[in-house]
């Protein structure tokens, strides 16, 4: 039985990778590196994994991928606050204008 303070589990009742991990068999770094598409993964393995997974209704969370790698792999854009003006013109440019490649160190 499992209980809220268990790792294994989400308080919200959302199945985590162990739990995947554990339904297909395999470590959860495997598990991880399955579902990331990590070519060095057997392809039965990748196969029980993402079969696990469906089963569970287990979905990603961006959140968690971004605090494990360090990298988020997001842009916050700063705007000043202005009651008339309307963000569709800059929030455009700015698409069209930025490049992820940019970003990198």
């Amino acid at each position: 039985m499992t209980t809220k303070n268990d790792k294994n589990t989400r308080t919200t009742g959302r199945p985590t990778l162990n739990e995947v991990a554990r339904l297909a068999g395999v470590s959860p770094i495997t598990a991880s590196r399955a579902l990331r598409g990590i070519s060095t993964v057997a392809t039965e393995l990748v196969e029980k994994v993402q079969q696990a997974a469906a089963e569970l209704n287990y979905v990603v969370n961006p959140a968690a991928r971004a605090l494990a790698s360090a990298q988020s792999h997001s842009v916050v854009v700063l705007v000043r606050r202005c009651p008339t003006c309307c963000l569709s013109k800059p929030s455009k440019r700015f698409t069209r204008c930025y490049d992820p490649r940019a970003l990198k160190c």
